[in-house]
């Protein structure tokens, strides 16, 4: 089978989509707190684009079968964000209470 890769300015980004963190030196140790911190916002963002991106294939869809699954796994996807949002509110004491603020001002 070829191997296919994904190439932006000359340089070869395939391995960022399984790993982010594919240029960081893991001889360094384990992710800092703020490096935790970083990696939970960037699954929680890749999880938002996941559920607008079914959604999405979902409303386009004319396959009634292959619509519902897309609503399941985008419903899915909704339950790792709250995961994804309590690991971060464990990393960063400050997001809940943020994250209070924001809904008493919706």
């Amino acid at each position: 089978m070829p191997s296919h890769s994904i190439t932006v300015n000359g340089k070869d980004i395939s391995k960022a989509f399984a790993n982010p963190f594919v240029d960081r030196d893991p001889s360094t140790g384990p992710l800092t707190p703020r490096e935790l911190e970083r990696a939970m916002r960037q699954a929680l963002a890749m999880e938002q684009e996941a559920i607008a991106t079914y959604e999405a294939i979902a409303e386009n869809c004319a396959d009634p079968n292959v619509r519902e699954r897309l609503l399941s796994i985008a419903r899915e996807e909704k339950v790792h964000t709250g995961e994804l949002e309590a690991l971060l509110q464990h990393l960063d004491p400050q997001e809940a209470a943020a994250h209070s603020e924001g809904q008493a001002e919706a």
